[in-house]
C-alpha cells in the first residue's frame, strides 16, 4: 500500500486553497504518495466517518491506518517535516 495524504476542504475554503498551493508541488518531491483532496460538499460521509470539524484537515496513513492530523496551513518547511517523519 502506502502512504496516503488526504485533505478535507471546501471550494468556499480559502485556506483550503493556500494549503493546495504549498503542499501539491511539495509533494511532487516525494514518490509512492498518493494524495487526495475530497471536497466535503460533495462527500460528506467522509467528514462524519473522520470527524472533520474544521477545513482545511488534512490527514495521513499508512496501509489505511491514520497516523497523523492536523487542521489549517502549514508552511512548506512545516510540511515537509512532517511528511518526512513518515517517508520510510
Amino acid at each position: 500500500m502506502g502512504l496516503k495524504i488526504k485533505k478535507a476542504g471546501s471550494s468556499w475554503c480559502s485556506p483550503c486553497g493556500i494549503l493546495s498551493k504549498v503542499l501539491v508541488p511539495l509533494l511532487s518531491d516525494y514518490q509512492n504518495i498518493e494524495f487526495e483532496e475530497v471536497d466535503i460538499e460533495e462527500n460528506d460521509d467522509f467528514a462524519v466517518k473522520y470527524s472533520i470539524r474544521s477545513l482545511p484537515t488534512t490527514l495521513i496513513f499508512m496501509d489505511d491506518i491514520e497516523l497523523f492530523r492536523f487542521v489549517g496551513t502549514r508552511s512548506k518547511e512545516e510540511l515537509k517535516e512532517i511528511i518526512d517523519k513518515y517517508v520510510k
